[in-house]
């Protein structure tokens, strides 16, 4: 048995991440299926001194997955050192386990986590194996739109970056933590501590790899090319149809005139108008008010009738529930259930914006303007939720006259989305879905790059674990990241978060009787065989009572009563199931 020996295990699960693991599913083997989801800090040591031989050192009273239960057992060995930096210095050796407290404090009872020292720093500090976070208010995207990370409890539902939904496993507070802003090329950001993970990549062609925040922020620093995933098209929780036509809503966020008392839609394009008499609702029909200008020019203007003066127009009541009936170009939005609805309704209501306020030059640029800045910001969330991007751009100082203003007049300002990428094509209309067919292919990776990460301040903050085989999800603008990695990363810590620790005494050897433990098996009510017929005979000979008449083949409800007996005046866990932290409680191991 030797420190180095039982590191040398650590490093090999360094990455290992995701739950169930190879980690949570050996523990549970031996001591049960519900530690396969469960927090597995505590298991991993468990794993490694196992198989490593220093069970005896690390392990005084067998598998632990309660990190305050573990501290407890090196303390009843006078071993506990608390969690200042002179004992810190002075004590922590590689080898020894060390107990964290997120709040600071040096309460045992306190303990949040566990992990292994691997090098003492000399200065206070050491360095360890463990895991990753972000903070509490970071958004994060569910089938049902942006919720919290602190909101988040085990079983919610979040979205991974192949747009599918993905179950969270595991939640893990990490106290405070300093914070940093990760933001891209095409504007989107994201917050997150200095030790959260990222998969990036780092050259053209290149596999993916997982870095910490740090990591990232070093790497963009030092001027190379830092990416992260592509997204694919979110599938949300659909509510059902929508009221209106997404492509008709649309067209009429871009090019029409809502009103109170009517709707009409402006427009040169005979394909447009075609298109949309088409997803009128029932009864409801365009009428032509196209009018020349005393200086000649045309307004083509097309007004939504209703099906009588007597009946209310269908269509004006379905925008008057939206909230969109009677803004103004400059307040104009997109209804919350659009921007969580199917992919199909997204993909054709953004076709109606782009058709009427975007535009397409002859190498296939696209851009959409609009004077709301509202709506621009809804259409980057709708184009970066079909998996694309895009930028905002802000144009100020613009100016304006007419046939009536002669005077150049202050005008609003533009909000332009310029550099759109999209997996799909996001026109309708012929002729600029063709120059989107004939521009040379993008793969979006522009957008993706990572060009700062700068220091926030610092925050409360949790990770959690996800179901995707990926281990990824989505946080704020359609960001992905990586879940918790439990022992991804070597880490250096401090004494404010050091609430312990204990020198395991990795020179002793294992006793003959201790070896007899470790091969024995998990029993539980109605377990049937030898082992049984042991185990019965040993809570005999330990004075278990309302054994009388029992059987010694088949693990009773009596039996379990006896054990859950005996576990309590252990100080155990009373589950009435014999493994091996109860094994040497009836061979009086101590």
């Amino acid at each position: 048995m030797t420190a180095e020996k039982m590191l040398a295990r650590a490093r090999e699960d360094l990455g290992l991440s995701g739950r169930p693991n190879v980690v949570t599913r050996w523990y549970a083997e031996r001591n049960g299926s519900q530690f396969l989801g469960g927090p597995w800090c505590n298991m991993a040591i468990t794993c490694w001194a196992r198989h490593s031989d220093n069970a005896t050192a690390v392990l005084p009273k067998g598998d632990r997955a309660f990190t305050v239960w573990h501290a407890r057992d090196g303390e009843g060995l006078g071993r506990w050192h608390a969690g200042t930096a002179a004992e810190i210095k002075q004590h922590a050796r590689p080898g020894a386990l060390v107990f964290f407290d997120w709040d600071g404090t040096d309460s045992i009872d306190r303990i949040d986590h566990i992990g292994i020292v691997e090098k003492n720093l000399q200065d206070g500090r050491v360095q360890t194996i463990e895991g990753n976070a972000q903070p509490y208010s970071a958004p994060v995207l569910t089938p049902t739109g942006w919720t919290t990370i602190g909101q988040l409890r085990i079983g919610d539902l979040v979205i991974d970056p192949m747009g599918q939904s993905s179950k969270v496993t595991g939640i893990h507070p990490k106290g405070m933590r300093d914070i940093y802003r990760v933001t891209t090329a095409s504007g989107q950001s994201a917050l997150a501590c200095d030790e959260h993970l990222w998969e990036v990549t780092t050259r053209d062609g290149g596999a993916p790899v997982v870095l910490t925040t740090m990591d990232v922020k070093a790497k963009v620093d030092a001027g190379r090319r830092v990416r992260l995933p592509a997204l694919a098209p979110v599938e949300f929780d659909a509510p059902g149809a929508p009221p209106a036509a997404p492509y008709l809503l649309g067209a009429l966020l871009g090019d029409g005139s809502l009103r109170a008392d009517q709707v009409k839609i402006t427009t040169v394009e005979q394909q447009i108008v075609d298109h949309l008499a088409g997803l009128l609702p029932e009864g409801c029909e365009f009428e032509n008010t196209t009018r020349k200008s005393y200086r000649g020019a045309v307004t083509a203007t097309y007004l939504v009738r209703g099906p009588s003066r007597w009946k209310a127009n269908p269509l004006l009541a379905a925008l008057r529930d939206m909230g969109v009936l009677g803004l103004r170009s400059w307040e104009k939005h997109i209804p919350e259930t659009y921007l969580t609805a199917s992919v199909p309704v997204r993909l054709e209501l953004l076709r109606g914006l782009m058709d009427t306020d975007g535009s397409i030059d002859s190498i296939g640029r696209a851009e959409f303007c609009t004077v709301s800045e509202r709506l621009a910001r809804d259409v980057q969330e709708l184009i970066r939720s079909l998996g694309g991007n895009c930028n905002v751009h802000a144009k100020r100082g613009i100016t304006w006259t007419s046939p009536a203003q002669a005077e150049e007049q202050p005008g609003r300002n533009a909000w332009i989305l310029r550099n759109i990428y999209l997996p799909e094509n996001p026109f309708r209309l012929a002729r600029k879905a063709e120059r989107w067919v004939m521009a040379k292919k993008r793969s979006g990776a522009y957008h993706r790059r990572i060009v700062s990460v700068e220091s926030a301040g610092r925050e409360g903050v949790m990770c959690i674990s996800v179901s995707a085989s990926s281990h990824l999800y989505v946080t704020q603008d359609y960001i992905p990241t990586h879940n918790t990695g439990d022992v991804c990363k070597r880490r250096v810590r401090g004494a404010s978060v050091i609430a312990g620790f204990w020198n395991p005494d990795y020179e002793q050897t294992e006793s003959w009787m201790e070896a007899i433990v470790n091969e024995l098996p998990l029993l539980k009510q109605g377990d049937q065989g030898p082992h049984v017929r042991t185990m019965h005979h040993l809570m005999l000979a330990r004075d278990v009572q309302g054994l009388d008449g029992v059987g010694d083949t088949l693990f009773a409800p009596a039996h379990s009563a006896g054990i859950r007996t005996l576990q309590t005046a252990a100080g155990l866990e009373a589950d009435g199931v014999v493994g091996p932290q109860t094994w040497p409680v009836l061979l009086a191991v101590r």
